[in-house]
Order: structure tokens, then sequence, then C-alpha cells
């Protein structure tokens, strides 16, 4: 259509060229020069050359037309948008975000229980938090009975409290505190050694009443709650400072008794065995004892928990001190059963 446009704009620059050629008519005409032919010429012949000037609006059209041979034009770049991979921006956000995020640091809580007065061993204990740094402490309670130096080790303890340390108290603080012995050794009620009764009456005022009310003030049990995973910090079992987790314990108790709580992690001591037991559900962390441990190896025991997201680990860890000094300490002291209970620092098993 664009070359029949052309050929036509062409034809009508020929008619615009004709008009020039009439004038040489009226002089064709020799009979009348006088009157008619000066007159005629003006009047007749512009009719006859008007029609090409209004022949121009015809001509018109190709200009018109260009318009029309611009609109495959116009099309062409709808065509050509493709360009618009602009879009390769969208999937760029998705990888910026990712290293924007930053993972939550690993928490954790270290647990130590059962100082029985050891002040070697819980200094020994105190040296290794300080390396290893973690987010909480839990010191499970029993903190004064059976050790020599009862006074420096609860002193080293209110400091860790001081800092931040969760304090509990165990059943044994009952017996110093208070003289309640059934309530501090409920399956001995009708048959207390004499020894507890000695080394519990000589704890107490080795002491002194300051630390003594500390010791009443404790509470039997602590929670400590990371994001939404709760951790219960107690001495024995939940809800008890007297029935513990002993290995020998059968299954079905032990479920019982961990069931008493909410808490995913069950933080404790008591028996004086270092021991982690992971249910699946929940986990019990005994922390053995870090002054009087019972396992064979005379050392200060104590626990290091790991909370990353949804995944939670343990392990026992150890903090040697001078077992032999102690257990000098204690046979110095002369109490009834210091000599077997020099024997158990001595050895880290349950001499009696």
């Amino acid at each position: 259509m664009a070359r029949t446009r052309q050929t036509t704009a062409r034809t009508t620059s020929k008619r615009t060229s004709e008009p020039t050629e009439q004038p040489t008519a009226p002089t064709t005409e020799p009979t009348q020069p006088p009157t008619t032919e000066p007159t005629q010429p003006p009047t007749a012949e512009p009719p006859t050359a008007e029609p090409p000037t209004a022949e121009p609006p015809t001509a018109e059209p190709p200009t018109t037309e260009p318009p029309t041979t611009e609109k495959p034009t116009a099309e062409e770049p709808t065509t050509e948008q493709p360009p618009a991979p602009a879009a390769p921006p969208s999937p760029e956000p998705p990888t910026r975000p990712a290293p924007a995020v930053p993972r939550p640091a690993p928490f954790r809580i270290a647990v130590l229980s059962d100082v029985h007065g050891n002040a070697l061993a819980i200094e020994a204990v105190r040296h290794a938090l300080k390396a290893a740094r973690p987010d909480a402490v839990i010191v499970a309670g029993d903190h004064a009975l059976n050790g020599p130096d009862p006074a420096a080790a609860i002193d080293v303890i209110r400091e860790l409290e001081a800092a931040g340390a969760l304090v509990v108290q165990g059943n044994t603080d009952i017996a110093v505190a208070d003289f309640d012995y059934t309530a501090a050794f409920p399956w001995m009620a009708d048959s207390l050694p004499d020894t507890f009764r000695f080394a519990a009456e000589w704890a107490h005022e080795a002491i002194g009443p300051e630390r003594v009310d500390w010791l009443r003030r404790l509470p039997a049990e602590r929670r400590l709650r990371v994001d939404d995973l709760l951790v219960l910090g107690c001495h024995a079992s939940p809800g008890s400072q007297t029935a513990g987790f002993d290995p020998a314990l059968d299954a079905n108790v032990i479920l019982e008794r961990v069931s008493r709580t909410d808490a995913r992690i069950v933080a404790c001591g008591h028996t004086h065995l270092p021991e982690i037991r992971d249910l699946g559900w929940k986990m019990i962390v005994n922390a053995g004892s870090a002054g009087y441990v019972f396992d064979g190896d005379p050392t200060a025991s104590w626990a290091l928990i790991t909370i990353d997201g949804d995944e939670v680990s343990a392990e026992i860890r150890r903090a040697e001190f001078d077992t032999l000094a102690v257990s000098n300490a204690l046979s110095a002291r002369g109490l009834p059963g210091d000599v077997y209970r020099a024997a158990t620092v001595r050895t880290g098993k349950l001499v009696r």
C-alpha cells in the first residue's frame, strides 16, 4: 500500500505542472486580439488553473499516509519490548536477605551441684567456668555438709549467685540450717547415724548465722527460659529434694518423676553420679558432684548444656583439685565418720 500511494503522489505533482503550459492556447487565436483575449485569459483560464489548486488536497493524503507507514514502526517497539529483562532484578532480592539473617549463637548453661563444703573443688570449677564462659549457671544444692571448709565454699557460691547464677537448696542444706533430719533424709528417718548429726551441727556452727539464713532462704527450684525452651534447676528431681534419678532406678519411675514438670531440660544432682539421659522429649542432666563425687574419678564434676535452636546437647566436664589436701583436712578435723569422708574424697568412691 505504501508504494501505490507514493505513485499517486507523483502523478499529482505532474498535474500541478500542467497549468503552466495552458497560457499558450490564447495566443493561437489571432482574430480576437483587442477585446476578448485580454479579458478571457484572466477569467476563463484561472478556473482551469484552479482545479490543480484543488488537487493538492488530493496530494495531501500522501502526507497523511506516512503515519500509516509509521504504524508498523509503532508496532515494532511493541514486539521489541522484550528488553523488559528488567525482571532479572526480581530473582536477586531472595539472595540478598539470606546473608543478612544472622544465626543466633548457641546458649550454654553450666550446671554444678553437691559442693558439700569443699572449697578447693568449687574454686577449681569456678576457674573452669571462667574459661568456658557459659551464658548461665545453675548450682543445684547441698552446699555445706561433710566438707572441711563450708564457709569458704558457700562464699564462692554466693559470688557466683551475685554474678547471676541460679542457686537452689538441697536436702542436706535443710539439715545444716534447721536440723530437720526427717525432711533431709526421709529414707533414714528411724535410723539416722550420729555421723550425720555431728557433721550437720559442726557445719551450722562453722558457717555462722548469716550464711545459715542464706541457706534457709534458698528456693527448692529455679527455672530458666531460653526462647521457647524451659530449663528446671532442682536438687534431686522435679518437686523433690530427696527423690533423685539414681542410675539403677526403674525406667517407669524415671518417667514418672521427669513428667512432673513441663521443662525440656532437668538440671540436677543429689546422686553424686554424673550422668546425662536424653529421653527424646526431655533431657536429664545430672552434674554429679563438685566436691564429693562417687563415680571413681576423684575430681570435681560439672555439666555444660548447649541449646542451639531446637537442638539440645550436654556433656560432663571435670576440674582437678588437690584431693590430698582436702582429704588431710577432713582427717585432721576429727569428727565421727571423717576417716571415711577423707577416703571418699581421695578415691572418688563412696566409702562407709
